[in-house]
């Protein structure tokens, strides 16, 4: 009898040995699928922030290029805007030298006119002079 209940004893502790080691290697598989779906999930979202840092960037960098192009159209435009007061000046320079030269030579022309004229009333006079004396 006791052969009989020993042998039933190994048994049914070999088939409860069994059960345990399918049952751990039914929960070990279950956490290596759970983990394997995790990574997966991981995997997915860092794909999606890769893609959403992306995005900023690319708007953050297209906004960097606006700003620069909007500086340099307002350099460009004082630049323009100082060139334009330089040539105003310059223009405004010339034109009250050539109004001095003009101003200069008429004063010139009068002086020698008059000179001129008084040399030849001079001469004239004295002309007249001979002429009633002789």
């Amino acid at each position: 009898v006791e052969i009989t209940s020993i042998a039933a004893a190994v048994v049914i502790q070999s088939i409860v040995r069994s059960w345990l080691c399918r049952r751990r290697e039914l929960s070990s598989l279950r956490s290596k699928a759970v983990e394997a779906e995790l990574r997966a999930n991981n995997a997915a979202a860092i794909t999606l922030q890769t893609f959403a840092r992306s995005l900023i960037c690319k708007k953050h960098l297209s906004k960097l290029r606006e700003e620069v192009i909007f500086a340099e159209m307002q350099r460009m435009e004082t630049r323009l805007l100082a060139a334009g007061k330089i040539q105003s000046i310059v223009r405004a320079y010339r034109c009250r030298r050539n109004m001095q030269l003009a101003f200069m030579n008429a004063s010139k022309i009068r002086r020698c006119y008059l000179r001129y004229k008084s040399n030849t009333l001079e001469s004239a006079r004295q002309d007249e002079k001979m002429n009633y004396t002789a």
